[in-house]
């Protein structure tokens, strides 16, 4: 909460939630399902989604997606080192230690 007085410590205002677990199948189908299957009621006329192009990677690789979670955040570190594209998507995506957050 943020007090109406006093000191505000915004560093400890937020943080990463632990509940969230990207490299988990189900999590990877559902980033994926979230950017392919857009309601026709939100008239998105726009949208770039890193998941596709994450995806279109681990196949053309030879991985199945959504990737086991042991493998993820490798193969993501990889995907984002690979070429410009990738690099590109860096700056979207927060990631910590390696990790997805």
């Amino acid at each position: 909460t943020v007090p109406l007085v006093g000191f505000f410590d915004a560093a400890s205002a937020w943080g990463f939630g632990n509940a969230f677990h990207a490299e988990s199948s189900t999590a990877q189908r559902e980033m994926y399902s979230l950017c392919t299957e857009l309601p026709a009621s939100l008239r998105v006329i726009s949208r770039t989604c890193w998941v596709e192009d994450f995806r279109d990677f681990a196949l053309a690789s030879g991985r199945d997606f959504p990737l086991p979670a042991s493998e993820f955040n490798n193969a993501l570190v990889e995907f984002l080192s690979s070429d410009s594209a990738g690099r590109r998507l860096l700056s979207q995506l927060w990631m910590s230690e390696g990790v997805l957050k």
